[in-house]
């Protein structure tokens, strides 16, 4: 009987955070793609391209085990013992994460443009948007090869991420949410003849995140402790 009740405990715990995931407001894992090559466009060759990516993060995956376990320690006993502190910020980061790294799908509009050959082997600049998320950056080519088949550049980017959260999101905390990227790639690549492409390199990605009082700072001088101590600003 015990084991039985376990079980279906087990069950509604996962079946509540599979919801609370669904319903948590998109986000955006990265910023957006990285669809551009190792060699820098001559300068006034331009690119511009339009695709639809979907984005999935380890985060969630780890996050999700992490607080069914946790649940299934608080509320698969009989006892009456206090939710512990670890436990409960525990699902409160699993939220956070729902909310910044949901897996979702986006359009995306990409321009790009060769500036100058002078610097090294070339400079090209790049602007790439899904409508909520406005991205530049700026690649230059350090080296190529004497057949002008591999290349090597490095990449740094900036993103601003006009909205990342739901609105609901914000009512509810009585909170603004901003995110800014910051991003730097380095890319090998190598063609194919005139049909194929490979680039590879690793991209490392810098997140600074804020949350802003949506109220007035007077008033939320007088809110009382108790609701002071959940203002998701301690979070950041």
């Amino acid at each position: 009987m015990v084991e039985a009740r376990r079980s279906t405990g087990r069950a509604y715990v996962l079946v509540c955070i599979a919801v609370m995931i669904a319903i948590i407001g998109s986000g955006c894992t990265t910023t957006m793609t990285s669809m551009t090559d190792a060699r820098a466009y001559e300068p006034g060759e331009v690119q511009v391209a339009a695709n639809m990516q979907a984005t999935a993060h380890s985060n969630i995956v780890r996050g999700v085990a992490q607080s069914v376990d946790s649940a299934i320690d608080e509320f698969g006993s009989e006892d009456d013992t206090p939710i512990t502190e670890e436990s409960f910020r525990q699902w409160v980061d699993l939220v956070i994460l729902a909310a910044l790294f949901r897996p979702a799908t986006s359009p995306e509009v990409i321009a790009r443009v060769g500036v100058t050959d002078k610097v090294l082997e070339g400079i090209d600049v790049g602007f790439r948007t899904n409508l909520s998320i406005f991205k530049g950056d700026v690649k230059l080519q350090v080296w190529e090869n004497q057949y002008s088949d591999q290349f090597f550049s490095i990449l740094a980017g900036y993103a601003y991420h006009r909205s990342w959260v739901d609105d609901w999101i914000s009512y509810i905390t009585l909170t603004d949410f901003g995110r800014h990227d910051f991003d730097l790639q380095a890319m090998w690549g190598m063609e194919v003849g005139k049909w194929a492409k490979v680039n590879i390199g690793p991209h490392i990605i810098l997140s600074r995140i804020k949350a802003e009082h949506r109220l007035p700072q007077q008033v939320v001088d007088r809110l009382p402790e108790e609701v002071k101590r959940f203002d998701p600003n301690q979070l950041f």
